[in-house]
């Protein structure tokens, strides 16, 4: 450039510039694996996963889909009562919300698949002279590498609007499930006790509320992950009985539910030993788990059925004092329940007792019940106050969930694009080109 038989000032003080920008370029080329498996560790140490992202967006998309399909429907039918206009924002909504994430979805597979591409494409523009792409190949290499970390981190954004506290991908996850017993049989109401390890290996006791057989998690307390040990424990009546779920991390139990593949939903099938049958403030339950057993609930005459076969067991019937049995029949002899009354207990805040008797063979045992307690309303208030105050209902939550997926994902956008663009001006800074 300095040799060069013409009195272009200007373009010979180009010289030094060319210079240091090819040896810039020549870096960047060389360490551009490195900087993407350094990539590759600060988006994992962060939190995020490239399946969990695409399978967190694929079932947004399904899931609002399908939402969009039974709102139309429901639409359409509400329009010949002409009430169709309620539902109309609604759907207009919805059909916004999928056509961002539709949109998310498909920036996300092109900068997974060719992100490479885009970086050395980048490079590429930023290599031609006198630095007149210098910018767009900057902005290109800039777009990859934080596309490249920080798209995946997008679930983990979600959970800061919807409940106030980032988390990884692993603790992202709604955990709901269904309570059976041995034989299958849904155990409809009761609680649970979980028995959580945070990162200290400090134990914290978490309750958790069953209703219709049915419980569900919306927010993991502080300190704890996917990768905590849990331990499920079904809490009534002054007994903690075991499941199937013992010193497991959630991780691994979420990992086999098929749910949790393409929503943030992670189900789980708690199993408990011994239990027969519970409902406000009584339990039956019994050692050994018999050969055959037929329990039934009576509503006319306010009584339990248990029809029992085995050789060498033990009923024991658990029950709030409230809810004490007027009597118990065995084979149509019927005693009163204070004559096998073992031993009593205090439950939070109610005390009761359980009695036990022991079957040996073929036997029908009838437990004759009186009036409903006030127990539902005794341990609504004693959950209120023992759960954390960081969880939220679950009304407030869905508002949250519709409001966060109409801006989030734009939201996500503008704000990697800001540090994109600066990025791309730190790679990138360009000089007036000046020929005279």
């Amino acid at each position: 450039m300095y040799l060069l038989p013409i009195p272009l000032t200007g373009l010979k003080r180009w010289g030094p510039r060319l210079i240091s920008d090819a040896l810039f370029i020549l870096a960047l080329s060389i360490s551009i694996g490195s900087i993407f498996s350094f990539a590759d560790f600060l988006r994992t140490t962060l939190g995020g996963d490239w399946q969990h992202f695409l399978s967190f967006l694929k079932g947004l998309v399904i899931q609002n889909t399908f939402t969009l399909i039974v709102l139309s429907q429901a639409q359409y039918i509400l329009s010949k009562f002409g009430l169709s206009k309620v539902l109309g924002i609604i759907t207009q909504t919805i059909s916004y919300s999928l056509y961002v994430l539709l949109m998310f979805y498909i920036l996300a597979l092109i900068i997974r698949s060719a992100y490479g591409v885009i970086a050395s494409l980048g490079i590429a523009l930023m290599a031609i002279p006198f630095r007149i792409a210098r910018s767009a190949g900057a902005f290109l290499l800039a777009l990859s590498i934080v596309f490249y970390i920080a798209l995946p981190l997008y679930p983990g954004f979600v959970d800061l609007l919807l409940t106030g506290h980032a988390y990884s991908h692993q603790n992202s996850i709604i955990i709901y499930g269904r309570i059976i017993n041995e034989d299958n049989t849904v155990l409809n109401s009761g609680f649970l006790t979980l028995e959580l390890k945070d990162y200290t290996n400090e134990n914290k006791i978490y309750l958790v509320p069953i209703t219709n057989g049915v419980f569900y998690i919306f927010d993991l307390p502080k300190n704890i992950s996917l990768n905590s040990k849990i331990t499920i424990f079904y809490d009534v009546t002054g007994h903690l009985f075991y499941t199937n779920i013992t010193n497991i991390s959630l991780h691994q139990l979420c990992n086999t539910s098929t749910t949790s593949r393409y929503f943030w939903l992670c189900e789980i099938s708690v199993l408990v030993r011994g239990v027969l049958y519970y409902d406000d403030g009584i339990t039956l339950h019994v050692n050994p788990w018999p050969e055959k057993k037929y329990v039934i609930y009576n509503p006319h005459d306010n009584t339990i059925r248990v029809d029992v076969s085995c050789a060498d067991c033990e009923l024991y019937i658990s029950f709030v004092n409230s809810r004490v049995p007027s009597a118990v029949c065995i084979d149509s002899q019927c005693k009163d329940i204070r004559e096998f009354i073992r031993y009593c207990w205090q439950w939070y805040v109610l005390d009761g007792c359980t009695a036990i008797i022991s079957i040996s063979g073929n036997h029908t045992v009838l437990v004759k019940l009186n009036s409903a307690s006030s127990e539902p309303i005794l341990i609504l208030s004693m959950i209120n106050k023992l759960r954390s105050t960081t969880h939220i209902s679950p009304l407030e939550f869905i508002a949250r969930l519709i409001y966060v997926q109409l801006i989030s994902a734009i939201l996500y956008l503008a704000l990697l694009l800001s540090i994109t663009l600066g990025l791309a001006r730190l790679l990138g800074g360009t000089s007036r080109f000046r020929v005279i």
